[in-house]
């Protein structure tokens, strides 16, 4: 389970900032209040195995790919 959250933890890093945002323009910020909490944990995960999938592993794969055509000097 903690490999697999290593594993999305980029993704992570990019898309919780833009959660927050979504966050305190709708709901706003509440103190003590344990559902948007475990929804904030609970939500994003589905989002960024979907974004790390689609998004950072082709990436990786483009840029590995890119660098196999260049040639050291």
């Amino acid at each position: 389970m903690l490999s697999g959250l290593g594993t999305i933890s980029y993704s992570v890093y990019l898309t919780h900032p833009v959660l927050l945002a979504v966050v305190d323009s709708t709901v706003g910020r509440r103190q003590d209040d344990l559902l948007p909490e475990v929804a904030f944990f609970v939500v994003p995960l589905p989002l960024c195995v979907l974004t790390h999938r689609y998004v950072e592993v082709p990436g990786q794969t483009w840029g590995r790919r890119l660098a196999g055509r260049v040639r050291p000097p």
